[in-house]
């Protein structure tokens, strides 16, 4: 078999990582139910930070690897910040089943 040279597979892991990463720390906006799915959030984004950093150290596309670690990082950090938002609308979502249960 031939051996294939990948070049810039760290980066894009590093980007694609990110990207996954922000659509888990966004998705408890749309339902309190995501909430659940953040832990991913907490695993994706240190294995995408890692691998822009290998993508530095390999000198490859610096562009994709650096916006790949910062999209990670800000999915790091953006629970943090969104909490209260994500308290109002895990409230918002316990107020519809009660008002739907009542309802019955």
């Amino acid at each position: 078999m031939e051996n294939q040279n990948v070049k810039g597979g760290w980066c894009k892991a590093s980007l694609v990582l990110g990207v996954i990463a922000m659509i888990f720390a966004l998705l408890p906006l749309a339902s309190a139910w995501f909430m659940l799915l953040t832990g991913v959030n907490y695993l994706l984004a240190p294995i995408g930070i890692i691998c822009g950093v290998v993508a530095l150290v390999k000198s490859q596309n610096l562009k994709k690897s650096i916006i790949g670690m910062v999209l990670c990082i800000v999915a790091l950090c953006l629970p943090f910040f969104l909490a209260e938002l994500y308290v109002e609308s895990a409230a918002e979502s316990v107020g519809n089943a009660m008002d739907m249960l009542s309802n019955f």
